[in-house]
């Protein structure tokens, strides 16, 4: 009977992590915004800032896509501040954010706009609506540039892969006035330049859905600090499975711990492999008394195994 429930419990649980979509069966990337490096010069004039804006976009689009697990660098510091409120004693420590257990990245995303511009042919005169100049005339929309998928383990460029698109709008001369494409973003986005920017951003997603994998990146064992193969549901050193919890501060002293340590290397205690000293109970470090045998288990110094 209790195989038979041990059994039901185990596909229970990988049915569950099956139907969530568990985080980490899916690549973590993160994107570090666009250079941009386009040599016209109109878009500074109106003041929109192309390379952040190109960033949320990709980041909003890798997460919709549903086959990443995306973690924030581009607005990094609204979580850090969070994090910050608990050593300023703003936030209690029971519900503040706690450090050091923020999610890395396998692969960083970083792009670099070389082309950014839009051309103009008849017309003159006509409408303005919004900043934006309306007259009888052809337009022609280009964005260009490169995109970069880089292991942040080692360093080396992963994918590389050059993005352009080219949208003409006929009939329609655009006229871009000083500081309004930065005010009314929804304006510009119904614009040639506009289009051709989403559209890219488009051809970026299926570019890095069709190239980035699990296979090449790697997991962090939580029990024994072992780097596991990205595909791998289980550590091949100690059979750890992917959801072991990972003892992340020392519960003696706070000390930031190193995956799969035994020691705290502030302190000292043992973290690992603990028993009680009687009856030889396996404890959880920091444990105050056993639960078996009900003896007082020091914190002041090492708990050992009974010999």
């Amino acid at each position: 009977m209790k195989k038979i429930f041990l059994l039901s419990l185990t596909i229970a649980v990988c049915m569950f992590f099956a139907g969530t979509g568990y985080a980490q069966s899916k690549p973590t990337i993160t994107v570090y915004g666009f250079d941009v490096k386009a040599s016209s010069g109109f878009w500074h004039d109106a003041k929109w800032d192309i390379g952040t804006g190109m960033g949320e976009m990709l980041v909003d689009a890798l997460v919709n896509t549903g086959k990443f697990n995306v973690v924030e660098r581009l607005n990094i510091g609204d979580i850090t501040f969070e994090q910050d409120l608990v050593d300023q004693g703003r936030v209690s420590k029971k519900t503040g954010a706690k450090k050091g257990r923020m999610t890395g990245a396998s692969y960083i995303a970083r792009g670099t706009i070389t082309e950014f511009d839009v051309t103009e042919s008849g017309g003159g005169g006509g409408i303005s609506i919004k900043g934006i100049s309306l007259g009888v005339a052809q337009s022609f929309a280009h964005i260009g540039g490169i995109i970069r998928i880089y292991d942040s383990t080692t360093g080396e460029i992963y994918k590389s892969q050059r993005f352009t698109r080219d949208v003409p709008a006929t009939g329609f001369s655009i006229g871009y006035n000083r500081g309004m494409i930065g005010a009314d973003l929804g304006a510009f986005k119904k614009t040639p330049l506009g289009e051709a920017t989403n559209l890219a951003i488009h051809d970026i997603v299926d570019f890095m859905v069709a190239n980035i994998t699990l296979e090449g990146a790697t997991w962090t064992c939580g029990k024994c600090g072992a780097k596991v193969a990205g595909d791998a549901e289980f550590c091949h050193k100690c059979g750890a499975t992917r959801a072991e919890e990972a003892l992340y501060n020392c519960p003696f002293c706070g000390q930031e711990l190193e995956p799969g340590a035994k020691f705290c290397d502030n302190c000292g205690k043992q973290l690992k492999d603990v028993k009680c000293p009687k009856c030889g109970k396996k404890l959880k470090p920091g444990t105050s008394f056993c639960p078996d045998c009900g003896i007082k288990v020091g914190q002041s110094s090492n708990v050992e195994s009974p010999e």
